[in-house]
């Protein structure tokens, strides 16, 4: 049984809240700006609560903004092209998730031999279906000599 619509059968979605299925392409120009002038304004007014201490050592949430405010074109980096980059780190974690059941499942691989293959075989799978091909069909297509490969992108 499929679980319940959290929100219920037929009712609105909350002002900009997205289901998690949804793909954002673009966040408008007024959007963005909004939110870069509140993760900025927010890391200053952290700092003036978290004031630099004499010497070298400061204190964990000083040295967070002060991170913050070094790296922002990397934390907010997805909010330039988020259809290159995403929000979260999700699609690696669900990656590697299957690595972790078959590690607790069997408790070690035979050999590393076998485990460099099989994570070959999962990586290959995995691209594949990130590019709408399924499972069956990648191998598939690897058996009868037809390899699916990943499209390489051309500098430009």
């Amino acid at each position: 049984m499929a679980p319940a619509d959290p929100l219920g059968p037929g009712r609105p979605e909350p002002p900009g809240r997205t289901r998690p299925y949804e793909e954002i392409t673009e966040i408008s120009p007024d959007a963005l700006l909004l939110h870069y002038q509140a993760f900025h304004q927010g890391i200053t007014v952290g700092l003036s609560l978290h004031p630099k201490a004499p010497g070298r050592k400061q204190s964990p949430a000083r040295n967070l903004l002060t991170r913050l405010r070094v790296q922002a074109h990397a934390v907010l980096r997805f909010a330039d092209d988020p259809r290159h980059v995403p929000f979260t780190n999700n699609c690696g974690e669900r990656a590697l998730r299957p690595v972790k059941t078959q590690l607790k499942i069997s408790g070690c691989h035979q050999s590393a031999d076998g485990a460099t293959a099989w994570l070959a075989v999962r990586s290959y799978l995995d691209s594949a279906r990130k590019h709408g091909i399924s499972a069956f069909e990648a191998i598939h297509r690897a058996f009868t000599g037809n390899l699916w490969m990943p499209p390489i992108e051309q500098a430009t």
